[in-house]
């Protein structure tokens, strides 16, 4: 069974910093998700280094109005996500 790919137009979602305004979250390890029902994965601003937990492993694609995380973000399987909830780290 051979593979096939063909281009499609999706949306690249990034969750932007309320801290700073200028940066983005990205997911900072696999290691640091908190395995409550949604998981909350640990994400760091790229410009203020500002950490939160948010439901959702950002950035992710939006495809026909569903959502689809990076494959590097799924090593421990995809599942279904709720509504972004953020929980600020407030020690930074």
């Amino acid at each position: 069974m051979a593979q096939r790919s063909k281009v499609i137009q999706a949306e690249f979602v990034e969750f932007d910093c309320s801290e700073c305004g200028k940066g983005v979250y990205r997911v900072t390890t696999l290691e640091n998700v908190i395995h409550t029902q949604p998981k909350q994965w640990e994400h760091a601003c790229t410009n203020c280094g500002r950490k939160c937990h948010i439901a959702k492993p950002f950035p992710l694609l939006r495809y026909k109005g569903q959502e689809f995380m990076l494959a590097k973000y799924a090593a421990d399987g995809i599942e279904v996500y709720s509504p972004v909830r953020a929980t600020l780290d407030k020690s930074k």
